[in-house]
């Protein structure tokens, strides 16, 4: 029901909550495992609070089961309003404390996982400083892993500090020399630079960067990052 169907949670929510409630003296790893599920299913339905206590009953946990959650969490966190952004993402932050109580358990690349994950909750939370920090250990702890030096550059490009949107600008640049010619990434990588390129007031940088892009690939790598790119050529072009 989690995995399978649109709103899966809504079946399960009340079938845990009642299998709990009726097996207070049941194996201790089973009510641990029950719970961990029970916790997705409250913040999938937006009681988050309700979700946040139950996670703090929780024992150790499976690492395998936490991280199921923790990801589910972000996938919940990456679609849900600002608002419940800050709520999901203390319910990551509780979920990688309980993670991190079992390093010896976790393999190098969950390790990984839960890096990359900590430091976009920590954003999400508001965080800012803490985020950064945990953005850059990440990237230089990882360095061939993409998905953080992604995460890592757009979260830079984001903040207002000019110093921080540089930042990130030499991170999309970085990206871009490593990522094969026309793949996804270096369109993101191409999108990312101009991105920050507009918001340093750089626009006569940013449009002729998107005109030669227009001329070498009219695809722009997609419908959905072509509609981005004409989104922020017209902010640019107004900036002029």
């Amino acid at each position: 029901w989690l995995d399978f169907t649109a709103q899966g949670y809504q079946q399960a929510e009340p079938l845990l909550a009642a299998a709990l409630q009726a097996s207070p003296d049941a194996d201790p790893q089973w009510r641990s495992d029950a719970q961990i599920l029970w916790v997705y299913c409250l913040a999938a339905a937006g009681r988050q609070e309700q979700a946040l206590q139950v996670l703090r009953q929780i024992g150790p946990g499976k690492p395998e089961l936490l991280l199921v959650l923790l990801e589910g969490l972000a996938r919940l966190g990456a679609g849900g309003r600002p608002e419940a952004r800050v709520a999901v993402a203390k319910l990551q932050l509780e979920t990688i404390q309980l993670l991190r109580t079992q390093a010896d358990r976790l393999g190098e690349a969950v390790q990984r996982t839960v890096d990359r994950l900590e430091a976009q909750a920590l954003a999400d939370a508001g965080q800012t400083q803490q985020a950064l920090a945990a953005f850059r250990a990440a990237a230089q702890k990882y360095p061939k892993d993409s998905r953080i030096q992604e995460a890592y550059a757009q979260f830079c490009v984001a903040q207002p500090a000019s110093g921080l949107i540089e930042e990130g600008l030499q991170k999309w640049r970085e990206i871009s020399r490593h990522a094969p010619l026309g793949s996804p990434l270096w369109f993101r990588a191409q999108y990312g630079m101009c991105l920050a390129e507009c918001r340093l007031n750089r626009s006569a940088e940013a449009l002729e960067r998107i005109r030669r892009l227009e001329i070498l690939y009219p695809s722009l790598g997609g419908p959905e990052l072509a509609a981005q790119f004409r989104k922020l050529k017209t902010q640019c072009q107004k900036g002029n």
